[in-house]
């Protein structure tokens, strides 16, 4: 259960455990500025593995050309944050995640730290995190108050992918257009 526990709070590796209706952010510096440019490799979305050797531990996290980030992991929900530029291909981020009570109150906040540099063909990065949990959820789970890690991540780059040849119609939904006005029995 403390393994399950740790787990679900630590993939907030890019992460936010979200209650409805609340919404962390930080503040995205000017777009127009170095450190953050609207070219750097680091700028688009991903699919991380906050552990590389868990094939379950996978989060979708968008890095915006502005600074911001937007991470999603299907246990943890949303963490919201900020990025900056370090170099060609490297970048440093942080985001917050609410942590909250089962009764739905608010424990705090966890703040994910990581640094990062993508690959020379701008499809994968590799890179190194920290987590630091609220000291309330700290001592819930037994670990030390304070920044834990480094931990290993890696991403690959989110690709376009088209359509291709189906197999049958979705479960649900009708290929069919809707009946227009005109043909409709007269009421």
């Amino acid at each position: 259960m403390k393994k399950r526990l740790m787990m679900a709070l630590a993939t907030g590796a890019l992460v936010a455990a979200m209650a409805p209706g609340v919404v962390a952010a930080k503040t995205a510096q000017d777009s127009s500025t170095s450190e953050h440019p609207l070219e750097h490799p680091f700028v688009g979305a991903w699919v991380i593995h906050p552990f590389p050797n868990d094939p379950s531990s996978e989060d979708l996290v968008i890095i915006n050309p502005g600074g911001t980030v937007l991470d999603y992991d299907s246990q943890s929900g949303t963490g919201v944050g900020a990025w900056t530029s370090t170099g060609d291909r490297t970048a440093d981020l942080s985001f917050d995640q609410l942590v909250t009570a089962p009764d739905g109150s608010l424990v705090g906040l966890t703040v994910v730290r990581a640094s990062v540099e993508v690959a020379k063909d701008g499809q994968s990065f590799t890179g190194t995190w920290t987590l630091e949990f609220p000291p309330a959820a700290a001592e819930m789970s037994g670990v030390p108050a304070g920044e834990l890690g480094p931990g290993d991540v890696t991403g690959e780059r989110i690709a376009v992918e088209s359509p291709g040849p189906t197999v049958g119609p979705m479960p649900g939904a009708s290929n069919e257009a809707p009946p227009s006005p005109e043909a409709s029995p007269a009421s």
